[in-house]
């Protein structure tokens, strides 16, 4: 699944003679084999913290919970982690600035994204919340480009896998032995599993995404090949306590996309047979949800308002309309000020929603035509390069990116992950967005030179 690098030039034979060697041994000043394997665990524990910490592991530790609001919205313990994570991340781009530019230009529509984002606290109703979290997120772009850079891809999944692994573990047994922490103890969601993190959606979230991880290290060459077994039950006992409806959808939509992926990276099929069986699926996929949608929320204990949400988004859409273009400005809308018809009309505290419960309706209330427009640009990319990738190398593992951009759209229909600061969901898409953008730099280079080379193995 990784990127191939340019094969490195043989050094000349000069420098291969022993007394070239001997010079070359005497004089090093540099690092010993030791000290980079040190180096190299080092930054192997920091990473995996680093998913840890944007997965909200660890949140129920320091956080009210009864707080209604994201852990990375204002919490000071998670500012001060994260902004230490963000430091050291700076520190370990430092060596890759031309690799980071390269891929900032290969992956421009998504940096422009980020870019709108703090640039909207020029017209947001509260620049200053709008300035603080939109750094917050170019900050998570920043960590992002960090890890592709450092990581090949296969790299960076058994990482995931290590970290959604602890959290699996660390719930159950949270849940079972230390149910203060592990359970929910308010009313509505009284007896809840939620781990170790604050949500039990959250918690949903973070396993679903973990079995996805799971199925997909079946096929890595390592010790994950058996671990992934293990880690697919591990991580569905939480999914599954935590009664995350939206998770158990989501996961269960993206995993079967996976016939629709490996069709699309059928080498011996043209475009066209490519274009029909796509529209033919999402076409099939709307009468079957539009056929089964209302038996399945009466068995879950839902109806077609989805607990209210159809109510809230309707009015937020007509205070939307205020500003359709620009939006209220990124993190705005839902504050005091931005929300202030909503809340009253509801009879809600201010403040007290934190968001729409529907990330394109953020997206658009936030960011308006422009940011929707924006970000449909980034999905289009991401879903067009993941299928190239599935077809220019055949291999089944790369549906990967393809089923983890399915994710992310059906989650974000009922909450929001999209373009969520401190967010593992967000982090994983944008990692696989600048792996992406890489893989297609290099392959139109490569079918330039030689039209059968493959760079991507």
């Amino acid at each position: 699944m990784s990127l191939a690098a340019s094969p490195r030039s043989a050094p000349p034979a000069a420098l291969r003679s022993a007394d070239h060697t001997a010079i070359r041994t005497a004089t090093r000043t540099g690092p010993t084999r030791e000290q980079r394997g040190l180096a190299g665990t080092a930054e192997t524990v920091f990473l995996i913290l680093t998913l840890l910490l944007m997965s909200g592991a660890l949140g129920p530790f320091y956080v009210d919970s009864t707080a209604d609001k994201e852990l990375s919205e204002g919490n000071p313990v998670f500012q001060l982690l994260s902004g230490t994570v963000y430091v050291i991340a700076a520190a370990l781009l430092v060596g890759r600035l031309g690799e980071a530019a390269r891929l900032a230009r290969q992956n421009w529509p998504l940096v422009a994204l980020v870019g709108l984002a703090l640039l909207s606290a020029t017209w947001s109703a509260t620049p200053e919340v709008t300035f603080r979290r939109a750094t917050a997120l170019a900050l998570t772009l920043m960590l992002a480009f960090c890890l592709a850079c450092r990581l090949p891809p296969a790299r960076f999944l058994r990482l995931l896998g290590w970290a959604m692994l602890i959290v699996a573990v660390g719930s159950i047994v949270a849940a079972l032995a230390v149910p203060s922490i592990g359970k929910h103890t308010v009313a509505n969601f009284a007896g809840l599993w939620r781990g170790l993190l604050l949500h039990k959606n959250s918690l949903g979230r973070v396993m679903a995404l973990a079995i996805i991880v799971f199925w997909f290290l079946r096929r890595d060459r390592s010790s994950w090949q058996s671990l992934s077994w293990i880690g697919i039950p591990l991580a569905a006992l939480p999914l599954f306590m935590s009664d995350s409806r939206t998770a158990w959808l989501s996961l269960i939509t993206a995993m079967g996309s996976l016939p629709l992926a490996y069709l699309l990276g059928r080498r011996r099929m043209t475009r066209a047979v490519r274009v029909l069986g796509v529209g033919l699926a999402v076409v099939l996929g709307a009468v079957f949800v539009g056929a089964v949608l209302d038996p399945i929320l009466q068995l879950s204990g839902r109806d077609l308002t989805l607990t209210g949400r159809t109510t809230l988004w309707a009015m937020a859409i007509e205070a939307g309309w205020q500003n359709p273009l620009l939006g209220a400005g990124y993190r705005s809308f839902w504050t005091e000020t931005g929300a202030a018809a909503v809340y009253e009309s509801l009879s809600y505290r201010s403040g007290l929603m934190g968001n729409g419960h529907n990330g394109y309706l953020d997206v658009w209330l936030e960011l308006g035509f422009a940011g929707l427009g924006a970000l449909a640009v980034v999905v289009a990319v991401a879903l067009r390069q993941a299928a190239a990738a599935m077809v220019a190398t055949g291999r089944p593992g790369h549906a990967w990116y393809f089923v983890v951009v399915v994710f992310l759209l059906v989650y974000s229909v009922t909450e929001r992950v999209l373009l969520q600061h401190g967010d593992i969901a967000w982090l994983i898409f944008t990692v696989n967005a600048l792996y992406l953008g890489r893989w297609a730099a290099r392959h139109k280079a490569a079918t330039r030179q030689a039209p059968r080379t493959e760079v991507l193995r």
